[in-house]
């Protein structure tokens, strides 16, 4: 009895000094991250991503569907032909603006990034990439007159033969 109780006594010592490292506090989403990291820079939480779960089981039953869609980071000029291109293959093509910064560790990206998964496991790794070469130089020839800068450089020199006056 006498060992039962050193025992109880000593867990709860342990369990006592067990430090909450989030206070107890949870978020679910990034702006309740950012109302509380604005108060408290050095805010601890615990972070429940439920925006991704919730993303990635609609991403789930779309692929399940064969319902594919790429979202395009690099809006670029020659999007309209990419998403042609897309189209012939029975994938949906978006613009999707994506920061470089994200906060905490919120993914807003899962639907998306499940997706370009999928896509390159069906078509393999390179076919999105040549696929924007083909567009890059469909836009291009559709409009030769145009301006294309990218990189510093003007595109249109590596489709339209340079006339020589």
């Amino acid at each position: 009895m006498k060992l039962d109780f050193k025992i109880v006594i000593l867990s709860l010592v342990f369990l006592s000094c067990k430090e909450n490292d989030n206070n107890g506090k949870v978020v679910y989403n990034q702006d309740e991250y950012l109302k509380l990291w604005m108060k408290d820079k050095n805010v601890k939480v615990k972070v429940v991503d439920t925006f991704c779960e919730n993303q990635t089981k609609k991403a789930i039953k779309d692929i399940a569907n064969n319902q594919l869609t790429y979202f395009n980071p690099y809006a670029y000029y020659e999007h309209e032909e990419l998403a042609e291109l897309l189209k012939k293959h029975g994938i949906q093509s978006k613009i999707c603006y994506r920061p470089c910064i994200s906060v905490a560790s919120f993914n807003l990206y899962c639907y998306q990034d499940l997706m370009k998964d999928e896509i390159e496991k069906r078509y393999g790794k390179t076919f999105l990439d040549s696929l924007w070469k083909i567009a890059e130089k469909n836009f291009v020839l559709k409009y030769p007159d145009s301006l294309y800068i990218k990189e510093g450089r003007d595109i249109r020199e590596k489709y339209i033969p340079v006339k020589k006056e």
